[in-house]
């Protein structure tokens, strides 16, 4: 197949039945238009990315914001059980304590006296 003749006013000539018929599918004026109109459509659409871009932007600064927190409250917490677990000793060790020391006290005065 050779290629589709084209006429003097550039339009591609389709044969048919050993005829050749000229057929333009857009006029320029049509073409025109299109372009302007994704034209526009692509400046939307490079809008709504910028738009895009900056949400997620927004949002990992939210997750780091987040998992901070996270690590500050998991610090705070394993604080707080330390010092419930150091008073609990206090309070269950504590009459221990007292009672070894007296005891130790009242034996040296025993010695000693």
């Amino acid at each position: 197949m050779g290629k589709a003749p084209i006429n003097e006013s550039g339009l591609f000539l389709l044969g048919r039945g050993g005829r050749y018929l000229s057929e333009q599918w857009y006029s320029n004026k049509e073409l025109f238009e299109q372009m302007i109109q994704f034209r526009s459509e692509l400046q939307d659409l490079r809008a709504e990315m910028r738009e895009t871009r900056a949400i997620i932007k927004r949002y990992n600064g939210l997750r780091e914001k987040i998992e901070h927190v996270e690590e500050q409250i998991g610090t705070l917490q394993a604080k707080a059980a330390g010092r419930s677990s150091v008073w609990t000793d206090i309070r269950l060790w504590g009459g221990w304590i007292v009672a070894i020391i007296s005891a130790a006290l009242a034996f040296g005065k025993y010695l000693g006296g």
